[in-house]
């Protein structure tokens, strides 16, 4: 049982990764930073925003699902502005792509694009 819970685990953390390396992908343009490794405390992107003196600093942490957070990401936020997006719904057939279109302002983040992406990867 540990050998597969490993096994499932390492799975998830890779797919953690492409899903932080496709958004990078779209977004760098747009001067976001990603914060891979531990660059950031539980900030895996950062941007300036210098229209707002008052919280200079757009700071974003990556979920795959809205059930797949523990529970020290989530104290991490508490107090701050970090915005936390997540990929898919756990409950329901349905993906969460247009926030972080919202947040980002970029139109190419979407489920279509992110499984063309991962079928790149799969070919590499």
């Amino acid at each position: 049982v540990k050998d597969y819970h490993n096994i499932a685990m390492d799975a998830e953390n890779r797919f953690g990764y492409y899903l932080e390396e496709f958004i990078y992908s779209k977004i760098k343009s747009q001067n976001w930073i990603w914060c891979t490794g531990s660059i950031l405390r539980s900030i895996d992107f950062i941007k300036e925003d210098t229209e707002n003196n008052k919280d200079p600093w757009i700071m974003l942490q990556i979920k795959n699902s809205d059930n797949s957070e523990n529970s020290s990401s989530n104290k991490i936020r508490k107090g701050t502005n970090i915005k936390k997006w997540f990929r898919r719904f756990s409950k329901k057939n349905a993906t969460n792509w247009e926030k972080l279109i919202e947040i980002t302002s970029n139109q190419e983040l979407t489920e279509e694009n992110f499984l063309i992406f991962l079928k790149d990867k799969a070919k590499s």
